[in-house]
């Protein structure tokens, strides 16, 4: 009975803590990066308690409104994007039930080799050579999304995802539902949709666990303490 009493108590440990790193309010900026006041988009920098990463928009049809601003941020595990905007391109219905639309492979391989400083071809230096990169990337994101076609060009990026793949279609199939990069649904603190951006479960990890949730977890370890004693 005290094994399961234990059990109990560490698995809601664990189930708080997923729950409290997922969610949060984020200050969002844009970076040296790209802007267009017509496609927007770009390099972003995403702030939180003791982290900040980097990363791209997924959505063309949703806004940040505010820059720099605060945000309701949940990463979506499912790597899924969720609706809004006007301009919703892939939405399908994923294993668990719901709607989303999930990134590409060609994305996700895009912006892992990004996120670990090796995509080959982007100027990590600070000036307009990263802001001319992260504009192409952009647009090659929204082009393995079916997000963009018109601004595509002839883009490096773009065409590096479709030769790792062998051709566009299998560049644009489904990233693996809960794989690696998964997406950082960001809304408007009225609740609104804002963007959807991506995530690396690197970066994810990154984030770090509130206090409280160590506090909560003493408490609870504490409880099993008690139990014990008094069973004596």
């Amino acid at each position: 009975m005290k094994k399961i009493w234990f059990g109990v108590c560490l698995l809601a440990v664990l189930m708080v803590v997923p729950s409290m790193v997922m969610a949060s309010i984020v200050n969002v900026s844009r970076t040296t990066g790209f802007y267009d006041p017509y496609y927007g988009g770009g390099e972003f920098t995403v702030t939180g308690d003791s982290f900040s990463i980097q990363t791209f928009c997924l959505e063309r049809g949703e806004y940040l409104t505010v820059l720099p601003g605060k945000y309701d941020a949940t990463v979506n595990l499912y790597s899924s994007a969720v609706a809004g905007g006007g301009v919703w391109h892939g939405a399908e219905t994923l294993p668990d039930g719901s709607i989303g639309d999930p990134i590409s492979v060609g994305t996700a391989f895009l912006f892992r080799a990004f996120s670990d400083g090796t995509l080959s071809g982007y100027n990590y230096a600070q000036g307009a050579g990263r802001a001319a990169s992260a504009r192409i990337l952009q647009y090659a994101i929204w082009g393995l999304e079916d997000e963009e076609t018109v601004a595509l060009g002839s883009n490096a990026f773009y065409d590096m995802a479709v030769a790792k793949f062998g051709s566009v279609s299998a560049a644009k199939a489904n990233n693996p539902l809960g794989t690696d990069p998964t997406v950082l649904n960001l809304k408007n603190l009225d609740g609104s949709s804002a963007q959807d951006m991506l995530y690396t479960e690197k970066q994810h990890q990154s984030v770090p666990i509130p206090p409280t949730v160590y506090l909560l977890g003493a408490g609870l370890l504490g409880l099993v303490g008690m139990r014990r004693k008094f069973k004596k």
